[in-house]
């Protein structure tokens, strides 16, 4: 075991020495590569190494990522010299930062057309959605409150049900644990969007901004979806705003 931890050591040594520079190159690769068969020791060793200091040194891009909730180009670019400095490959808008990408993509690009996903909920002919987010959902009650000498109005916001909320390119579907709602999109008269609290990110650990909508329509309570993470918010109403 000693002598196992002491082979780790030496290669680790070395492939920290190599990583050290501007660039993995061939030469220091196959070095890597040389004194790893030479020790014996597993390829997944080296990868290994290599993703840890990739993901370390990477850090402030995907914190300043995270924090704006926007992936542009040129974050895309620096993550990509990164990449290619420790020879891996990695796809961050295969994971995490796909809503982060169409969020730039939407506020930056005219001809961006959002991309659709598979979700389980029955739609539409020709119907596409564009974004499942986790909500609660609230509808705001109004009632007049009689004074000594005049009456207010009083707005209540009183929670429905936990569950989903799926924008499409024809109405905001709500599937409920207790009940659904659907509002088509000629529907909506106007929506705005504020800070709902926050946090932690199950699948990233990381901790997140939560915001709530509130949809006005044209006949009905006005609606209000509750503890939407900041990305999916501030997407959907980008959506609702190119509608």
């Amino acid at each position: 075991m000693l002598f196992d931890i002491s082979k780790k050591s030496k290669l680790k040594e070395m492939i920290l020495q190599e990583l050290g520079k501007s660039q993995l190159s061939d030469e220091g690769y196959s070095k890597i590569r040389a004194l790893r068969d030479e020790l014996g020791l597993p390829e997944e060793y080296v990868t290994k190494i290599r993703e840890k200091h990739f993901m370390k040194i990477s850090e402030p891009v995907l914190a300043r990522v995270r924090k704006s909730c926007r992936y542009t180009t040129f974050d895309e670019e620096e993550l990509a010299e990164l990449a290619k400095r420790f020879n891996i490959n990695y796809d961050f808008i295969g994971n995490e930062f796909q809503i982060y990408r169409s969020l730039w993509e939407i506020k930056n690009n005219d001809n961006f057309i959002p991309p659709s996903i598979n979700v389980s909920i029955r739609l539409a002919k020709g119907e596409k959605c564009y974004i499942q987010a986790g909500a609660l959902w609230a509808q705001i009650k109004s009632a007049h409150v009689k004074g000594w000498f005049s009456s207010e109005l009083v707005e209540e916001m009183v929670d429905i049900s936990g569950g989903s909320l799926y924008v499409t390119n024809k109405r905001l579907i709500y599937a409920g644990d207790t009940r659904s709602t659907t509002i088509t999109l000629g529907r909506i008269l106007s929506f705005s969007l504020k800070k709902d609290g926050r946090r932690i990110n199950i699948s990233t650990g990381k901790l997140v901004d939560l915001m709530m909508m509130r949809i006005d329509k044209s006949s009905g309570k006005p609606d209000v979806f509750r503890k939407m993470e900041r990305a999916s918010a501030e997407y959907i109403e980008a959506l609702l705003r190119r509608n």
